[in-house]
């Protein structure tokens, strides 16, 4: 054999040296910077892109560092503002002034930056009085003609010129660029890039993974992109990509004038054949719709002017729906060209396309419109003959019954629903060549609900299921967003007595997200289920009132969703927009309580202190008079950055050691049936249950919030220690902010979890407290022998008291009354029903009880909570 050593060449030696001494080089600079509290000196680039598209104008700044990583740049968002569309050239231009106006308005904020500051418009330290200029392009795409294109370029040129900024030129993107893009960022999301370090190359580059191809529907526009098991034949629809050291050979296609809004005139443009009737019959639109349109706003779109052989464009027309979706397909049909193709295989139009592969994801309007016909939230694939029955029972539906159904939807988005569909269905089986059986490999796919969306959904849901819902705002954020809750009940907007209230709060924290979208799911599988007659899901509605709260902290969510999933910092829009943590800021109730533990004071509903609506921000102030307005039984408040159902007390008893709190179990009055209602939730979460998750253990995945940390202010502390609530904090994701492909993974798991800790709020005894003449007691006082926090009536004397399986002795007291004492022995299933009839107390009793009340001990003034 020959001889097998190693080999060892002395040019290796000295690459291992090179890159030693480069990395002591960056521990010495950052060592040094660490010592000199000062930043290292960051090298950024900065872009402008304009979105303007055909229904509105959106402007975005981005930020990315000028040393790629393996070749790579990753975009952070800085800045974006939304303008709403024009239908003129001339209107385009001068909106296209004004947005450049607020651009230059953005960088002249920039001059009064500081670099103390976490978050600017734009990440400029004017400390550094040697900055380079940086670096902008503008970046215009609009559906109109060469010479007013022109324009808007012009425009946007003269504008950024004059700026402080070097200016490197703007231009125009084309279609193909459009969905190139399109299938980077959906790519980028669902983590298909794998990303190599690159480290002077020493690790090997990672393999690649299967991309996603992307599907995107604008309203003038649609693109296909993905990349083909074949060599793809024509350049003109082939681009080259390389992207963390690996390479992409991507097919892409742009078809101008096949977005939605354009497809519908085009189509309509065919109907009419170039002369104007009385009335258009058309089976794209509900039977009974009817609309008065002009012909000028049909052929005054460069996309209908090959159909116009016609001058007269002044007249008007009604517009008659007849509500037949194989016709109204049949009509689609009509605006592709199937018959001419030169390539080996072509979509429409002569256009070549390779075979499909793989799965696609697609978004913009093909999400909102399937979402609308709710095609996207089934548990399984939808197959294609199902998506046909329901487009035909859509479109055979009448207006009337359409406009009853989804009141709060405007007519011109809800008339249009019938066409949309069936356009992305021809579009996708016919324009595409998806077929039975590949249609699965297509994934509807959203993203996170931004405010707008957030309240877009929650109105939807309301507009499914009328008759069980109501939204309503419990106030306003600091930056005036409505807190919007939403609420389902067989009575929506009553109390009805005996029937206890429930609140989800979801995304406290801005940056914890997994809680706003599973709440948002779950009030759309609440109205799915009880549509479709769940037994289950129907007693709940019909038997509790749920309040569902998925945002109450939309300023932060804003700030956190404006980075996104992967470049989001641990505390980003973590705090509301005055940099306040919402759940460090309640009354802290705690130490009050552990003062009248020891004084034989009070243990429930504890004063708030003077002024404190002065010394709360306005989120916290507004969920504070919610609980003071509802007589919550039991709540959860949902969180993420851990996996673990947390319950009170938050804050230790035990005192500080060096400013800090030492952590230590700090048990409740009921500890026991906290314990029970965490159990609940972690054994029906998907995995919560197992301990071992986020590189943390806890057993039964449970704990005690101070055994695990101390928090003073928190929210469910001062549920407890104020109002009737039980309440516990559930962390749901190691990731605070998971990507949008990571949800329903999520959702999956933490469904049957969500439901369950609901029903608990049916344990225990219920019931009411009448005087004599069997009118209700309010602020009754219901007392448990043995555990020491006792719970109060509300408005009408109905009570509800959580309690576990056992015997219980049960005290009814009042103001001015007789106590009353019962025995009963509570199950594990429904609440026991236990109603006291308390009588009118003597004068001489009523004096007994307010001197017995007045020597009571209160906590010094020191003690009071701050």
């Amino acid at each position: 054999l020959p001889d097998m050593k190693q080999k060892n060449p002395w040019h290796r030696q000295l690459t291992v040296v090179i890159a030693f001494l480069f990395v002591l080089g960056i521990i010495a600079l950052v060592t040094t910077a660490v010592v000199q509290n000062k930043p290292l000196p960051k090298n950024s680039k900065y872009g402008i892109v304009l979105d303007a598209g055909s229904s509105h104008t959106s402007l975005y700044i981005y930020e990315w560092p000028a040393e790629k990583q393996n070749d790579t740049g990753v975009v952070q968002q800085l800045h974006v503002c939304h303008v709403k569309g024009t239908q003129s050239m001339q209107a385009a231009s001068e909106l296209c002034i004004r947005v450049n106006m607020d651009i230059l308005s953005v960088i002249s904020q920039s001059d009064v930056c500081s670099s103390s500051k976490t978050v600017h418009v734009l990440v400029v330290h004017m400390k550094d009085k040697d900055l380079k200029v940086k670096w902008f392009r503008a970046c215009i795409s609009w559906l109109q003609n060469q010479e007013g294109s022109e324009k808007v370029l012009s425009s946007v040129e003269k504008t950024l010129s004059s700026s402080p900024f070097e200016f490197q030129g703007a231009r125009i993107i084309t279609g193909q660029d459009e969905g190139a893009y399109g299938w980077i960022t959906v790519n980028y999301l669902m983590g298909n890039f794998k990303q190599g370090s690159g480290w002077l190359n020493l690790w090997p580059k990672p393999e690649t993974t299967e991309t996603l191809g992307a599907l995107d529907l604008g309203g003038a526009s649609t693109q296909i992109t993905f990349v083909p098991e074949l060599e793809i034949e024509s350049l003109e629809s082939s681009l080259y990509f390389q992207l963390y050291g690996n390479k992409y050979n991507v097919y892409t296609h742009s078809f101008l004038c096949y977005g939605k809004d354009q497809a519908l005139k085009i189509t309509l443009a065919k109907q009419l054949q170039g002369h104007v009737p009385d009335s258009l019959e058309d089976p794209c639109f509900n039977p009974g719709f009817i609309k008065n349109m002009s012909v000028h706003s049909i052929y005054s779109s460069p996309c209908t002017a090959g159909e116009r052989n016609t001058t007269n464009t002044q007249g008007r027309f009604l517009l008659k729906g007849t509500g037949n979706a194989q016709q109204c397909s049949d009509n689609v049909k009509q605006i592709f060209n199937l018959t001419h193709c030169l390539s080996s295989s072509c979509s429409f139009n002569g256009v070549y396309q390779p075979q499909l592969q793989g799965n696609f994801g697609a978004f913009s309007a093909y999400y909102f419109v399937m979402a609308f016909l709710n095609l996207t939230t089934s548990e399984r694939p939808v197959t294609l003959v199902e998506v046909k029955e329901k487009l035909r029972e859509f479109c055979s539906t009448p207006w009337q019954t359409l406009k009853e159904n989804f009141p709060n939807v405007k007519e011109k988005y809800l008339g249009e629903y019938c066409f949309s569909g069936t356009y992305i269905l021809t579009l996708l089986e016919t324009g595409y060549k998806f077929s039975p059986e590949n249609w699965n490999t297509i994934r509807f796919i959203k993203k996170h609900h931004g405010y707008e969306d957030m309240v877009r959904a929650m109105l939807n849901v309301q507009n499914e299921c009328p008759f069980i819902t109501r939204v309503y705002s419990i106030g306003r954020s600091v930056e005036g967003r409505h807190l919007y809750v939403l609420e389902f009940s067989d009575n929506p907007g009553i109390h009805e007595l005996l029937e206890p209230e429930f609140k989800y709060v979801g995304n406290m924290h801005g940056n914890e997200v997994l809680g706003r979208e599973l709440l948002i799911q779950f009030s759309q599988f609440l109205c799915e289920e009880y549509r479709a007659g769940s037994p289950r899901i129907t007693r709940l509605i019909h038997d509790t009132r749920i309040h569902i709260l998925p945002s109450m902290n939309p300023d932060g969510y804003e700030v956190a969703g404006n980075q996104g999933p992967d470049a989001n910092g641990y505390l980003t829009g973590r705090a509301n927009s005055r940099d306040v943590d919402l759940n460090r800021n309640f009354p802290d109730l705690n130490a009050m309580m552990y003062y009248f533990e020891k004084n034989d004071g009070p243990n429930h509903h504890l004063p708030l202190p003077d002024n404190w609506e002065q010394q709360v921000e306005s989120e916290t102030l507004a969920v504070i008079r919610w609980m003071k307005n509802y007589n919550f039984v039991l709540s959860a408040n949902l969180h993420g950055g851990a996996v673990v159902a947390n319950y009170p007390f938050d804050k230790s008893r035990e005192a500080r050691v060096r400013g800090y709190r030492k952590t230590s179990y700090s048990a409740t009055a009921d500890d026991k049936i906290f314990k029970k209602l965490a159990r609940t939730y972690s054994y029906a979460h998907g995995w919560m249950h197992q301990g071992w998750n986020c590189g943390d253990y806890f057993d039964e995945g449970i704990t005690n919030g101070a055994s695990w940390y101390s928090l003073s202010k928190g929210m469910q502390d001062f549920n407890y220690l104020h109002t009737n609530c039980f309440e516990i904090t559930l962390e749901l994701s190691c990731n605070k902010f998971p990507a949008a492909q990571e949800l329903q993974r999520e959702w999956l798991g933490n469904r049957e979890a969500l439901v369950s800790y609901l029903e608990q709020v049916h344990l225990g005894i219920k019931g009411m407290v009448y005087d004599e003449n069997n009118n209700g007691i309010k602020k009754a006082v219901i007392s448990i022998y043995g555990i020491n926090h006792d719970i109060t009536t509300g408005v009408d004397g109905d009570y509800f008291r959580l309690l576990l399986p056992g015997t219980y002795t049960v005290t009814a007291s009042a103001e001015g009354y007789q106590p009353s004492t019962s025995t009963v022995t509570v199950g594990p299933a429904e609440a026991i029903q236990l109603h006291f009839y308390l009588k009118a107390a003597s004068q001489e009793t009523t004096s007994e009880t307010q001197s017995a009340g007045s020597n009571k001990k209160v906590p010094p003034h020191k003690m009071a909570p701050r």
